[in-house]
């Protein structure tokens, strides 16, 4: 959706540039289309014939309608008419309607119909609901599903009655998510994004998918109305849009499930989720300081390690300051709400939140607004980069003077994706470590980034250059 779109963006731009391997925009554009499309038969062929059949071994049976008993067909139309149908709604294209707006990733099926025989064929827009499940158990069976659009499609005269229908195909589209804003003359980085977001609404289409047996009129109106070429036109075999397979798992077969994972608390640590730190605050502190502490998820507990260092920080009385940036994060966060309260007992609390991170702009949004409610200083990131780092730094007050604690991790402060991604992440009391990840903070706040950095490798003022000196040292 982003690089694809990002070329035809310069391609409309007039762009002809080449890359380093001599490829101008169009060039990388065709072969990238060129390639795509033995990926799509490839796995076509996959659900086909290895996924269904495996399916199939196990009792599960993905079904087309005509296999199903007249009984069983009726019931779902009783469940279409019932629950399906009153969430439709048909757009038509025709002199008196519009071409409908086709969002982005939505699969819909395009029906051509008409009322008498000697009439043009209308073109109607139907979208498949996405808040309902894709895959509908099929009535008097144990695990046999069939498609929501392949119901649909069986009862349209419900939904379209005194008309002939003359074809249905399924078709999907897919829009640019490269949006591209000048951050240098942007007065406010918030009202930004939120242009950036409405405008990806309506972003150029990048690719248009469509049943293998649409008919060339259908083709033609959206290749026509969306603005595509025949290159972005992929005529698809079976399913279109495979995302919602993630269905399938919540199927209850445990036999079929490998063992599910449970992070374990550190060993340094032994402190699991639901364990309230205000019992004994200093106690992450004390480990910390006596060694380094490294963690990895998502054989470390999460909320046992990273989250219980924030949530300890917040609610201890020697803590004084608290700073994080955060670039993905939970959407029930509790991260977040060991800021707020930390902010709430009194401590200095600095956040950045990186409003630039790809497809969570709206939740880092909503978070910044809350995290602003609560009176906390919020940082929106770095005109002209994307802040990437997940970090944060605690500020104590020890009998020996200001100590700093600091965690650095390569994965976001997400509850979620640390019960699957692995990632690796240190809480460290290392002097240096704390001061850099200081100047750090400050730069995400102040008007300048620092250049002088003793642990830390930053970005783009340090990095190349120590990995090309240690490169050079081997």
């Amino acid at each position: 959706m982003k690089r694809v779109g990002g070329l035809k963006q310069q391609i409309e731009a007039g762009v002809t540039e080449t890359t380093p391997d001599g490829r101008t925009p169009h060039e990388q554009w065709t072969e990238i289309l060129d390639a795509a499309r033995p990926l799509f038969r490839e796995q076509a062929a996959c659900w086909e014939e290895e996924i269904k059949p495996q399916f199939a071994d196990e009792g599960i049976q993905i079904q087309t309608l005509d296999e199903l008993t007249e009984s069983q067909q009726t019931r779902l139309r009783d469940h279409f008419e019932e629950s399906v149908l009153p969430t439709l709604t048909p757009l038509a294209f025709d002199p008196a309607h519009p071409f409908p707006f086709i969002s982005n990733l939505s699969l819909s099926l395009a029906v051509l119909s008409r009322e008498t025989t000697d009439e043009e064929l209308t073109f109607t827009r139907i979208k498949i609901p996405q808040n309902q499940p894709r895959f509908v158990e099929v009535p008097e069976t144990d695990h046999n599903y069939v498609l929501i659009e392949d119901v649909i499609e069986a009862n349209l005269d419900l939904l379209l009655p005194n008309v002939n229908i003359v074809d249905v195909s399924k078709f999907k589209v897919t829009r640019n998510a490269e949006v591209r804003r000048d951050e240098e003359v942007a007065e406010d980085l918030i009202n930004m994004i939120e242009e950036v977001l409405e405008q990806r609404r309506f972003a150029t289409v990048v690719r248009v998918e469509v049943a293998a047996d649409m008919p060339e009129q259908s083709v033609s109106v959206l290749k026509e109305q969306l603005d595509v070429t025949d290159a972005e036109v992929f005529y698809r075999e079976g399913p279109i849009d495979f995302r919602s397979l993630f269905e399938l798992t919540e199927i209850t077969r445990p036999d079929l499930k490998a063992p599910s994972w449970t992070p374990q608390p550190h060993p340094r640590i032994m402190r699991g989720p639901g364990v309230d730190p205000r019992d004994e605050p200093a106690d992450i502190f004390t480990e910390i300081e006596q060694d380094d502490i490294l963690v990895h998820h998502p054989y470390h507990s999460f909320e046992g390690t990273v989250h219980h260092f924030l949530e300890a920080a917040a609610h201890d009385p020697d803590v004084l300051a608290v700073k994080a940036a955060i670039y993905r994060t939970a959407s029930d966060s509790k991260v977040i709400q060991s800021l707020i309260d930390a902010a709430d007992n009194g401590k200095q609390v600095a956040v950045m939140v990186e409003l630039k991170a790809r497809f969570d702009e709206q939740n880092n949004l909503e978070w910044v607004r809350r995290l602003e409610e609560e009176g906390i200083h919020v940082a929106y990131g770095t005109v002209g980069l994307k802040t990437h780092t997940k970090t944060a730094l605690v500020v104590r007050q020890e009998d020996e003077g200001v100590q700093l604690y600091s965690h650095v991790g390569t994965g976001n402060y997400h509850s979620e994706t640390a019960k699957g991604y692995v990632d690796l992440g240190v809480l460290t009391s290392n002097h240096d470590i704390g001061q850099d990840l200081t100047k750090v903070f400050n730069s995400f706040t102040g008007p300048t980034l620092s250049n002088q950095f003793r642990e830390l490798l930053i970005a783009p003022v340090t990095m190349r250059e120590r990995f090309t000196q240690r490169i050079r040292r081997e």
